[in-house]
């Protein structure tokens, strides 16, 4: 283990990853499951179901670098080489600064809901990329105060009383909660019946389970899949209950509560687009004050980006050491025009796209380098304690990541890189958001590039 580092309490990396999975479009994209057609039930079931599959990759990730102490880019030079890692490590370059650009977008089409200023789109949106970097000058120990002390708690607090709200405004309706379990409401009310033939009209208009499963589920886990969690759960203490405990409940609130929260103001107020969902949010959940809505919304894509900044800095870090105020500028220019560009684009195509390939690229590195873990681990637990057999094994065909058993890292180890590319190419080909690939567009991509990537990684990992 790493030395050197402040271990934090699973209180603390808990309200951290709040901030990190739960931010205001988790709410957004519940209305425009909405508006989609998708029903209450197939939000709830697809929301468990995404959320239940990133606890099982969090976990183990945010794991690795508790017990190691390393660095994302540091467990890709050993699982992948010190020049195959690369072609893992060079995606927080491209992702990451187009996140940062899609949440300063986020907040200025918030602020453009709220107060409805005078100033355009890309301008305001390039205003925000460059002050969401301050707070980061302070560190890790910034990005966590921050977190604990302001963002955090205001989440969980508007959380709970627009959940609360919403809940109770649907049980008053006629039928209840249960009726909007059944009944694709949203296709009814666009039908402009609550008749059975209106009704009837829905039921055929709702999206399918398993599109429901594709749409939900990827952007779920695209959404809060960060890929580098080792960046930061290297702070926190290396105990699986102390990992697990908080990553569920950010996943709760993040990635279940709010997008179901989203889906349920949108059937009270028959919302369609983001602007009046920021508009009705506010007035639902703070009687129209709009300065609150702001801060509290505003410390969310603060706190996110935060986070999102802290491991593009510890990236650099691992590739040349450069003043860390000169990364942030640096950083907030390029995310203040890729925020221009998405600005052009549209939000909603443009968080789609970005999840989907979100959801691939990093995660998908992460999850060979935890398959590379728990195979190491297997074949560390086969080995005889005696020198011989330490001698018939050399560490090089071991491999594991304890520093006592590494090997000279080569500049490339082959399964690692072979699975990564193929994994990638899977998730791509399969995600349609490349033109040509519609046909190819089924499933649960991101699901079939980790596959890939495992299963192509363990049999190759051994044959060598």
């Amino acid at each position: 283990m790493a030395s050197g580092l402040e271990k934090r309490g699973p209180l603390t990396m808990g309200l951290l990853w709040v901030t990190m999975v739960t931010a205001f479009p988790t709410v957004l994209i519940g209305v425009e499951w909405h508006k989609q057609g998708f029903g209450l039930a197939q939000v709830v079931a697809c929301t468990l179901f995404g959320a239940n599959l990133l606890l099982l990759y969090t976990v183990p990730a945010a794991l690795i670098g508790a017990v190691t102490g390393k660095t994302f880019a540091s467990l890709a030079s050993d699982v992948f080489g010190r020049k195959g890692c690369h072609f893992a490590t060079i995606n927080v370059f491209w992702m990451f600064p187009v996140f940062y650009g899609m949440t300063a977008l986020f907040m200025a089409d918030a602020v453009t809901g709220l107060f409805h200023p005078p100033v355009s789109m890309p301008v305001l949106s390039f205003i925000f990329a460059l002050l969401m970097c301050l707070n980061n000058c302070w560190g890790f120990s910034g990005v966590v105060n921050f977190a604990r002390y302001f963002a955090a708690p205001c989440l969980i607090v508007w959380v709970f009383l627009t959940f609360v709200r919403a809940f109770a405004g649907l049980a008053a309706m006629p039928g209840g909660i249960e009726a909007m379990l059944h009944t694709p409401v949203v296709a009814a009310a666009i039908s402009g019946a609550s008749t059975a033939a209106g009704q009837a009209a829905a039921a055929s208009a709702e999206p399918s389970w398993p599109s429901a499963m594709t749409v939900i589920s990827s952007f779920i886990v695209g959404f809060a899949a960060w890929g580098n969690e080792a960046d930061y759960w290297r702070h926190g203490q290396p105990k699986v209950m102390s990992t697990a405990l908080p990553v569920a409940a950010a996943l709760l609130i993040g990635e279940v509560i709010f997008p179901i929260t989203g889906w349920m103001v949108a059937q009270l107020f028959h919302v369609t687009d983001t602007a009046t969902a920021t508009d009705v949010l506010n007035k639902f959940s703070f009687g129209g004050l709009s300065s609150v809505a702001c801060l509290v919304i505003g410390a969310q894509y603060f706190a996110s980006q935060d986070s999102n900044i802290y491991g593009v800095v510890s990236a650099v870090d691992s590739y040349v050491k450069v003043p860390k105020r000169i990364i942030l500028i640096a950083y907030a220019l390029v995310g203040g025009a890729i925020a221009v560009w998405l600005s052009i684009t549209g939000l909603t195509k443009s968080l789609e796209a970005i999840t989907s390939l979100n959801c691939v690229f990093l995660p998908g590195t992460t999850v060979i380098i935890i398959a590379e873990w728990w195979l190491g681990r297997y074949l560390k637990s086969q080995r005889s304690d005696s020198r011989e057999d330490k001698l018939e094994q050399p560490a090089a065909r071991i491999r594991i990541l304890d520093d006592e058993l590494k090997a000279v890292v080569p500049d490339f180890r082959w399964p690692a890189v072979v699975a990564l590319l193929c994994a990638y190419t899977v998730g791509v080909v399969t995600s349609g958001v490349v033109p040509g690939t519609e046909a190819f567009h089924f499933g649960i991509p991101f699901l079939f590039a980790w596959l890939t990537g495992v299963l192509l990684y363990v049999p190759l990992r051994l044959w060598r």
